[in-house]
């Protein structure tokens, strides 16, 4: 959303997690040319090394093999995942159904089981319902 109202996006991407995922599905590559369209740049095996606050605005260091480089933003973002860990939450006392996929949810994210439970990301069965 904001590439289209002309913000400027950076995404680093360490260990090329995200992008190995989707060129695995055969997306992948739609997904980088897509944002390339968009003028998002794509800073694939890279790291964040530190971000760093200024008068006017953010420095983020980022950092790969090809070196170092400082990004200039307004607003920092970070979405680092986590391995989930659903096996250990006994979702079947809480009446909540899932699968090796995940929880089982319905197109707004909540469980079908148990409509007091939402699940998002990689916890969530995105298959059982829910759009991306």
């Amino acid at each position: 959303m904001a590439a289209i109202v002309e913000a400027k996006i950076t995404i680093i991407e360490n260990n090329s997690f995200l992008w190995s995922t989707l060129r695995r599905k055969g997306t992948g590559k739609t997904c980088i040319t897509s944002c390339s369209a968009l003028g998002i740049a794509v800073l694939l095996s890279s790291e964040a090394k530190a971000v760093r606050k200024t008068n006017i605005f953010f420095q983020v260091v980022a950092g790969s093999k090809e070196g170092k480089r400082i990004i200039d933003c307004q607003l920092v973002v970070n979405s680092s995942g986590r391995v989930p860990v659903r096996d250990q939450l006994t979702l079947e006392i809480v009446g909540v159904a899932f699968s090796k996929k995940g929880i089982k949810v319905n197109e707004y994210r909540q469980s079908i089981s148990n409509p007091g439970v939402y699940a998002a990301g990689d916890v969530a069965d995105s298959q059982s319902g829910c759009r991306i």
